[in-house]
């Protein structure tokens, strides 16, 4: 008869169960993060014992013990030890330091408390992502230095890059570009650790004058980075000549008098050499040019001929070339 009593009062008990409620934590590879977790000393009063585990393989492994004589880090968050645990009133956390890719996971926290009718269970899936490497540009296989100058490549030349970044969780998302305007890419991703990957994005080419002073810029992306990373080359083109003038006298001339011939030569790169030619004959005697920059990167070769004229010139012509 005093059975039912006992009962009714048992299924009277109204425990308190925290919600059960999954944190999603994202954290940096390298950095420290912080794992909340559930404890309500102000309803449950105080906290006898805390214990960490994580899912691996389906299985609650245990990683971190607390109470007020203990403290201890467990599997992978000792040896060294990378956890410290914060509890101050109903405010609770595991912090891990220095994160790493194999971290991430499933985690909960359960909370046993001194008056043991308070159960409370607390769940935080962390997520954990990775800077890549800052972006290496290769020619031919061949590393070049940040800033490097590739060159000096002629016309119609085709260039191709190969810009690598490893280690991003995720892969990042790399591409090439000239100026603000990018450029169609062949990308290749392998597969690392946990997620993380490695990238490559090479691009090919056919060299043009519309090229002169370009420079190629690679970037990569991904969550990790709050902004992209860059490396980049300068090309170094030569060009043909667009023009070549010539200013002559259109007066005849006579023997003994001297001539004075210009020759313009523009649009080239690096600068054009100026060849003065008597006939067919290279003269021997070949001026000192002066030369001009132009805005495009190009050059202007300004090569003025000086000739006193004989009877054996009566005909003859004076040629330019560049």
């Amino acid at each position: 008869m005093c059975v039912l009593p006992l009962l009714l009062a048992l299924v009277g008990v109204t425990p308190h169960f925290a919600s059960g409620q999954e944190t999603t934590v994202t954290g940096l590879v390298g950095e420290s993060v912080r794992l909340p977790c559930d404890v309500d000393v102000k309803r449950c009063g105080n906290v006898y014992f805390i214990t960490w585990t994580k899912n691996v393989s389906d299985v609650w492994k245990r990683i971190y013990l607390y109470s007020n004589d203990v403290e201890k880090p467990l599997q992978e968050l000792a040896n060294p030890d990378r956890a410290d645990f914060f509890l101050r009133n109903s405010t609770a956390q595991l912090e891990i330091f220095p994160l790493r890719l194999a971290d991430e996971g499933q985690y909960k926290c359960d909370v046993t408390y001194v008056r043991g009718k308070c159960p409370s269970l607390s769940y935080a899936n962390l997520i954990t992502l990775a800077k890549p490497s800052l972006p290496s540009v290769e020619l031919k296989g061949a590393p070049l230095s940040p800033g490097a100058t590739v060159g000096p490549l002629q016309e119609g030349d085709v260039l191709s890059l190969t810009c690598r970044t490893q280690g991003g969780k995720p892969p990042p998302k790399v591409a090439w570009f000239k100026g603000d305007v990018q450029l169609s890419a062949q990308l290749q991703e392998s597969k690392g650790e946990r997620g993380a990957g490695d990238v490559a994005a090479t691009f090919a080419t056919a060299l043009s004058r519309q090229d002169l002073g370009s420079r190629f810029e690679c970037t990569a992306v991904n969550e990790a980075l709050e902004t992209p990373l860059r490396a980049w080359v300068e090309l170094d083109l030569h060009v043909k000549p667009l023009e070549l003038e010539m200013d002559s006298p259109s007066m005849p001339t006579k023997a003994g008098t001297a001539l004075q011939v210009k020759c313009v030569i523009s649009g080239a790169r690096p600068a054009a050499e100026a060849t003065w030619f008597n006939g067919t004959e290279r003269m021997k005697h070949q001026p000192q040019p002066h030369v001009e920059s132009l805005g495009d990167g190009t050059f202007r070769t300004i090569s003025t001929l000086e000739v006193v004229l004989t009877r054996h010139d009566h005909e003859g012509s004076f040629t330019c070339k560049g």
